[in-house]
């Protein structure tokens, strides 16, 4: 992919609240946080003589289960890299997928790519185990999200929900 003639084109920032959203919503569901949520019910049930203890595990099932467990996590992450996000520069052709922003910037080729998700507000962009490329469609005309969509559909697969 030719970095000065890319097929679909667009710039954008991810805010505070959208990433804590996108953490909980791509974090919900998975294998894991079942898994986790569920160990944790059977512990809260197995000590309910412990109030306090049985209460702690209903805790940590409810937010294992919606995905709020990552919303810390995402709050981190956000302040780690500062209040503003970082401009992005996405690009998608033929070859693969360019993000880049000030601090760096990387190329990824179709085999590299896992597969896609869409939501009425973003692609999900599934590079590997628990790493996603989240792109809102905010940053597209209508044009532009059907030449994505038409793309991405011939080059991957659509990721497990």
């Amino acid at each position: 992919m030719e970095p000065t003639d890319p097929q679909i084109h667009a710039r954008y920032t991810i805010g505070r609240s959208e990433r804590i959203a996108v953490a909980v919503k791509t974090s919900r569901g998975s294998r894991f946080n079942i898994f986790v949520g569920f160990v944790c019910l059977i512990l809260a049930a197995t000590t309910l003589a412990m109030p306090l203890v049985s209460l702690g595990y209903m805790v940590c099932s409810a937010a294992m289960l919606t995905g709020f467990w990552m919303v810390p996590i995402a709050l981190w992450s956000v302040r780690k890299e500062g209040r503003l996000s970082p401009e992005i520069d996405f690009a998608a052709g033929e070859d693969g997928v360019r993000i880049e922003t000030k601090s760096g910037k990387g190329t990824l080729t179709w085999p590299m790519i896992k597969g896609f998700r869409e939501w009425p507000e973003a692609f999900l962009i599934d590079i590997g185990p628990r790493m996603n490329l989240y792109v809102p469609k905010r940053a597209f005309d209508a044009a532009q999200i059907g030449a994505l969509r038409n793309l991405l559909t011939s080059k991957l697969r659509p990721a497990k929900s």
